[in-house]
């Protein structure tokens, strides 16, 4: 599966093991490329874009990656996209290659959702811009992320 894949690739590096290496990520590939002709597999291509981010394997996180500019619509809309880490949500955003179609006010409405945990993206409901019961950490972390927003 996809969350076993990451790990045993991210232990065939650090203990030089090449050919099991290159099995993983062989698969990892093919899955991901397989992955990238159908939206629900976005809970997979999430769990291995967070576990290649973790144990920096760029080939898997390149290719998660390019699998969310496809669907990236989607993903701001799925409830997927709520449990996103700040750290995932910055690397999925500071690109500039997500689907040409999403305006920035999208992704705005989208990183108010993230840190609320909930609402839509409908830019004509007021309430969505409501942002007034945030934690402390939530506030910097939408800060943080808003700066990546190009209007």
């Amino acid at each position: 599966t996809a969350e076993n894949m990451i790990p045993l690739l991210g232990a065939a590096d650090r203990f030089g093991v090449s050919a099991a290496r290159e099995v993983l990520l062989d698969s990892a590939t093919s899955f991901l490329a397989k992955a990238s002709t159908c939206f629900k597999s976005m809970g997979q291509v999430i769990t291995l874009l967070e576990a290649s981010t973790f144990y920096q394997i760029d080939e898997i996180q390149s290719l998660a990656l390019n699998y969310v500019d496809l669907y990236t619509t989607e993903m701001i809309e799925s409830d997927l996209f709520l449990s996103l880490t700040p750290e995932i949500m910055k690397l999925i955003f500071t690109r500039d290659t997500l689907k040409d179609s999403i305006e920035e006010v999208q992704i705005y409405l989208a990183l108010l959702r993230w840190a609320r945990g909930r609402g839509s993206l409908n830019k004509e409901d007021d309430s969505q811009f409501d942002i007034s019961d945030l934690s402390k950490e939530g506030i910097e972390n939408l800060q943080d992320l808003l700066s990546l927003v190009r209007f």
